[in-house]
């Protein structure tokens, strides 16, 4: 805070007051104070000129400060320090403190006590327009708070009455009257001064005569001839055409003359009948002229109404439509986002028109309700912006999670910043989620080609070894069926040797035993001759045998027979495949068909299984 050695009352004084937007106005800047209106206020300050006070009111002031210099020392037994006043300013914010401690922690605030203040049994219970003045010296002096102290002393200076509060800071006031007084000064730039003439008073138009008729049976007194030309000339010069706030006026107070003057008339009308037996011309003249004053306060009533309406109704409109044109500047400010508002922050004109008794009021009033809904809407429009530009620092890059930005804008400040953050938070973690996710499945596939590749070599190596396994048999079968077939040729060599050999000692044994039976038959011949001739033909027999057997002589051995060699075993061999080797050796076949040996042989026993 800068402070100012300033004498609180002082032409210095109220020269540096017009300079700045002071605690002491700031009841009025909001439309609270009973003293001054917002209109006014914005008027001096636009102006210059300053409200002027009668010597009535500024008796009223001048005890005040008296109540308040008294007053000080008591405060300072209430707070339990010293007070001196002080005048200072924050920026364009100012407050005239009428006490302040020296560590500038307590300021002190007196009022003149009245019935209002006395009633209060709390702070809470006193009017805003003190809660409004209280909270601007506390943001300018930076105290903790304020006593609030109302007075009253007698004349000579003894304390009649006190009434004391602590107030403390309210900050949500505080944003308020910041907000307000940016709206005042806005307000102020486009300030244009409306000269509003009130309407003239009732005894400033002039009054028309009474008419005095007396009757005795016939006329004794009357002024008619005296006041109908009053009459007329009224009535010719009344106001019907109503278009400055001269005429408006005029014409309301002409219309209670015209009717209370068309009362009069007939209260006279009455009174000259109840002298007389008949309606005489006086009677007839004063009828007259009360329907005429009637027929014209009727339409000075009417045109009054009309034109109070067109006020009104023009005031609201002008209004309405500068309301609409500021809305339309700020949403730009914040697009795309829509400026939604509550309904208690839009303008309610209609209830600010309502029970005002002149334009001066009503403009006010409705001034007043624009300048509210501005400083609402302004309120809402900064918050929005102070969102938006954090929201474009923390979440750039990630704006595709805001679709409904529109709608979470209008949450709390902390509310709207979890939101943001936890969102993006979210998304990077389900973002980390699915890149891990990819990097398992990565590896997953990656370990499931290389475990297919592996797996696909191991088959390969076996494949291999399977072929060089069925090559070693396959070849082993081929030399075992050349075997085979070698062995079976020998064996049926052998077969045919022992076949020609046992032929052979057959044919020598039977060539022996024919030798035997001509021997023996040789016994019995006759003759020598023959008998020798028989023995000789025994012996050549003999000797063919001989021969037959000496042929096969020249082996040393007697033949063997050759027998087939068993089929060799592979002990790496499955039984599946020692047993098909076995079928394909045994029927002299490939591997393949001794195979389908097998499974055509099984496949008969499963069929008459089956059967």
């Amino acid at each position: 805070m800068e402070k100012l050695n300033l004498v609180q009352g002082s032409e210095a004084w109220l020269q540096y007051r017009a300079t700045k937007l002071n605690a002491s106005d700031a009841p009025a800047m909001m439309d609270q104070s009973k003293y001054k209106s917002r209109n006014e206020l914005l008027r001096e300050h636009a102006t210059g000129i300053a409200q002027e006070f009668d010597a009535q009111t500024q008796k009223i002031f001048d005890n005040g400060h008296r109540f308040e210099a008294l007053a000080r020392s008591r405060a300072e037994e209430i707070i339990g320090e010293d007070l001196a006043p002080l005048v200072g300013f924050e920026g364009d914010l100012s407050a005239s403190f009428d006490g302040i401690t020296f560590m500038e922690d307590v300021i002190f605030e007196h009022k003149t006590l009245n019935d209002e203040i006395r009633q209060a049994q709390s702070v809470n219970d006193l009017h805003l327009q003190y809660h409004i003045q209280m909270e601007q010296q506390l943001l300018v002096s930076g105290a903790e708070k304020c006593l609030f102290h109302a007075t009253k002393w007698s004349d000579d200076n003894t304390l009649l009455e006190e009434v004391y509060f602590w107030y403390e800071p309210n900050l949500e006031l505080r944003a308020q009257i910041v907000a307000g007084w940016k709206q005042f000064k806005k307000d102020l730039e486009s300030y244009v001064f409306i000269e509003i003439v009130e309407p003239p008073k009732a005894e400033e138009i002039r009054d028309l005569p009474a008419v005095t008729i007396q009757v005795k049976g016939e006329l004794t007194l009357s002024n008619l001839n005296d006041v109908t030309p009053l009459f007329d000339k009224f009535l010719a010069e009344a106001k019907t055409t109503l278009i400055t706030d001269n005429d408006f006026a005029i014409a309301e107070a002409e219309s209670k003359i015209a009717r209370e003057t068309a009362k009069k008339c007939r209260l006279t009308a009455k009174a000259v009948v109840d002298q007389i037996s008949t309606v005489s011309e006086a009677v007839k003249t004063l009828e007259l002229y009360a329907d005429k004053f009637d027929k014209l306060a009727l339409l000075q009533e009417k045109a009054v109404k009309e034109q109070k309406e067109t006020r009104k109704t023009i005031a609201k409109l002008e209004r309405e439509s500068t309301y609409a044109a500021f809305i339309s500047d700020l949403e730009k400010t914040i697009a795309p986002i829509r400026l939604m508002l509550a309904q208690q922050d839009k303008p309610d004109f209609v209830s600010a028109m309502k029970n005002q008794r002149n334009l001066n009021s009503l403009y006010n009033k409705l001034d007043s309700e624009l300048a509210r809904a501005k400083i609402a809407a302004t309120t809402q429009v900064n918050d929005i912006q102070e969102k938006l530009s954090w929201c474009k620092e923390s979440s750039a890059g990630y704006g595709f999670l805001f679709n409904d930005l529109q709608q979470i804008i209008y949450k709390q400040k902390d509310d709207f910043k979890l939101l943001i953050t936890s969102r993006i938070e979210q998304h990077k973690k389900n973002e980390l989620e699915k890149l891990e996710l990819q990097r398992l499945q990565i590896e997953a596939e990656a370990k499931r080609k290389a475990e297919a590749e592996q797996a696909k070599k191991l088959e390969a190596e076996r494949e291999k070894v399977r072929a060089e396994e069925q090559a070693k048999i396959t070849e082993q079968q081929r030399l075992d069926k050349l075997e085979l077939e070698a062995t079976r040729a020998k064996q049926a060599q052998e077969q045919a040797a022992i076949d020609a050999q046992q032929k052979a000692k057959a044919e020598a044994e039977a060539l022996r035993k024919t030798a035997d039976h001509i021997e023996q038959g040789a016994q019995y011949a006759d003759r020598s001759e023959d008998r020798n001739a028989e023995l000789a033909g025994a012996a050549k027999l003999r000797k063919q045998a001989d021969d037959i057997e000496l042929s096969f002589k020249d082996d040393s051995k007697e033949i063997e027979p050759t027998l087939i060699k068993p089929i060799k075993s592979n002990p790496n061999q499955s039984v599946r495949n020692r047993i098909i080797s076995a079928i394909a050796f045994e029927f002299n076949c490939s591997n393949d068909d001794a195979l389908q040996i097998i499974l055509n042989e099984f496949e008969i026993e499963i069929e008459e299984l089956a059967a």
